[in-house]
């Protein structure tokens, strides 16, 4: 079975094409236990003059003198293409887990876009679209009675500790606690389904 990479990106600003990834974070975790094998953290130093918008970096407590001196998008790509490769599994490449995971993905996308890499060809997908698991959409199918589903409202109905809030890392392994959360009843549902039935 794949491995399963659950990971969090900050940018600049919300438009894909627009905004730069600022930070990111992964945590490599097994796919039956979600136990931590691996994880890696780094600032991004802004890249194709892409945008960086004040609001943004407010939220994300980023500075641009931080980013001035991070490692070059296309040094974190090869780091990044280095963990999914360790995180292969079988020849199974790794799943991605994140919340409102399709944002991070297409951030991702882009930035290995520019430095000419095919994120794809890193990741478990399905014609070229990713596989993944995203706790958000997961929520709401567990909790449909919730209504906000910010990871930090999704952390306090499941008494789940979020530190760092909108820093890369703080919120990536609060993401991994939610999935291990939800995974857990999920298979609880699944077995009480299971006795209903026989």
């Amino acid at each position: 079975m794949a491995q399963i990479i659950v990971f969090d990106v900050e940018t600049g600003g919300l438009k894909v094409t627009e905004n730069p990834i600022t930070q990111i974070a992964l945590i490599a975790v097994g796919d039956e236990d979600l136990v931590e094998k691996e994880r890696y953290t780094t600032f991004v130093k802004p890249y194709n003059d892409l945008i960086l918008t004040d609001k943004a970096l407010e939220v994300s407590l980023v500075d641009k003198k931080t980013l001035a001196i991070s490692p070059e998008a296309k040094d974190v790509v090869l780091m990044v293409k280095e963990f999914f490769k360790k995180a292969t599994d079988k020849r199974t490449k790794p799943i991605l887990a994140g919340h409102n995971v399709t944002f991070d993905i297409a951030m991702l996308t882009e930035m290995f876009r520019f430095t000419k890499n095919n994120l794809m060809d890193h990741i478990n997908n399905n014609n070229g679209v990713a596989n993944y698991y995203d706790t958000q959409k997961l929520m709401q199918k567990c909790y449909p009675e919730l209504g906000r589903y910010r990871l930090s409202d999704c952390c306090e109905h499941c008494d789940i500790p979020l530190y760092d809030a909108h820093g890369a890392m703080g919120d990536t392994e609060a993401t991994l606690l939610l999935l291990k959360h939800l995974f857990a009843k999920m298979r609880s549902s699944e077995k009480s389904s299971s006795k209903a039935d026989t």
